[in-house]
């Protein structure tokens, strides 16, 4: 086991591909697809008017000269030549990455037309993660080794494929600023013990095993500035701590999500188990079979809940058809949404309050007062309803 620190020393050099059509029939159509880190993507496509490779390399450049000239991105940061047997496609800004993707429709009648694209330089510089002299000693970090990324660290870090090193740790140190990653191209890391601290906005994928949040950026009025996402993973354990951080949990599956403050979402498309909310203010989108709140406003919109224990603080209840067992000792507010839900058990306790103005909750089996009287607690549905005496 070793530490590998950042250092970002890699030289910077410009990134080179060339793009080869070959057995081209009039009729052929062949396309290559240009990205950037930013996630634009466009599209150059060329249907062939003669049997030649010279008809398609030539119109391609001719293309992408026009694309540039129209500041149609990402054209417009490469250069795009050929010599009549092949388009090479450079950037025009060393050490920045670019991708390419080619495809081809038959036409011709034979299908046998191609278009290869190959890396005759691969891009390098400060920005580029998975390059051995950007790493203490030049040497790139092997499985068990702990990564950090130092708070010295002034350049983004540019998202690649990482997650085949499977990591003793993964951390970013206190003080750093950096972006890493872009929603169309996450840092994707495998790491055992997975601590966060930077400030900037990053996109980090395939994070396996504990994940701890020490402090992230402030994201703007429905911005988050870190963005977790699983691929397949399971028995992931997160938590998130400071108040200042703004959190999205984009996609995977989270096992135990513990929250003591911040700003914290979990989309839709990330499943998970047990979450536990001390404070903050968190936004939960999908189904959930146990959430625990101490503190904080919590917005559930996750379809169903098997438990919903509110010891303090408020949740609000939107979108939800279903919750199995809800505890209710803070407020459970139904008042934002007009949509009906049933709850088979529920239990109120001192200092409780339902908040039911338009009278849309089916309590299946009644609300039960825990240790409480009426006058402990605040039931309003804004409609006429019975409480009923009965043996527990």
């Amino acid at each position: 086991m070793a530490t590998k620190t950042l250092s970002g020393d890699a030289p910077t050099v410009a990134q080179v591909n060339t793009v080869t059509p070959a057995t081209v029939e009039t009729g052929d159509i062949f396309a290559i697809t240009l990205g950037n880190h930013a996630g634009e993507a466009y599209t150059l496509t060329h249907t062939a008017s003669a049997a030649t490779v010279k008809d398609v390399v030539d119109a391609i450049t001719v293309l992408a000269v026009a694309a540039a000239s129209a500041g149609t991105a990402p054209w417009d940061e490469v250069t795009v030549t050929d010599d009549d047997t092949a388009n090479t496609i450079t950037a025009d800004t060393a050490g920045v990455p670019f991708w390419v993707t080619t495809s081809t429709t038959d036409g011709g009648g034979n299908d046998t037309q191609t278009l290869t694209d190959a890396s005759v330089t691969a891009v390098s510089g400060p920005s580029i993660y998975g390059i051995a002299e950007n790493w203490d000693g030049n040497v790139l970090p092997v499985s068990t080794d702990d990564v950090r990324i130092p708070a010295g660290q002034t350049v983004l870090i540019y998202g690649e494929d990482d997650s085949a090193v499977l990591l003793a740790s993964f951390h970013t140190e206190d003080g750093n600023t950096i972006n890493i990653g872009s929603d169309a191209h996450p840092l994707k890391i495998d790491s055992d013990d997975t601590q966060l601290n930077g400030t900037g906005t990053c996109y980090i994928e395939s994070i396996n095993g504990a994940v701890i949040v020490r402090k992230s950026g402030s994201g703007g009025s429905g911005t988050y500035a870190l963005h977790l996402r699983g691929s397949g993973n399971s028995a992931v354990d997160i938590q998130v701590i400071d108040e200042n951080n703004y959190v999205i949990l984009e996609t995977g599956t989270w096992t135990d999500v513990r929250i003591s403050n911040g700003t914290v979402k979990l989309t839709e498309n990330a499943s998970h188990t047990d979450i536990s909310v001390q404070n903050g203010t968190v936004v939960v989108e999908s189904s959930s079979t146990d959430i625990r709140q101490y503190g904080g406003v919590i917005t559930d919109r996750g379809g169903t809940d098997t438990i919903l224990d509110i010891q303090d603080g408020t949740c609000y209840i939107e979108n939800v058809t279903t919750i199995g067992t809800a505890t209710i000792k803070g407020i459970m507010d139904k008042s934002r949404d007009l949509r009906g839900i049933t709850i088979t058990n529920t239990s109120i306790l001192a200092g409780g309050t339902i908040n039911d103005p338009q009278g849309k909750i089916t309590h299946t089996n009644g609300i039960d007062l825990q240790y409480a009287g009426l006058e402990d607690v605040s039931i309003y549905k804004g409609t006429h309803f019975t409480i009923a005496l009965s043996s527990i």
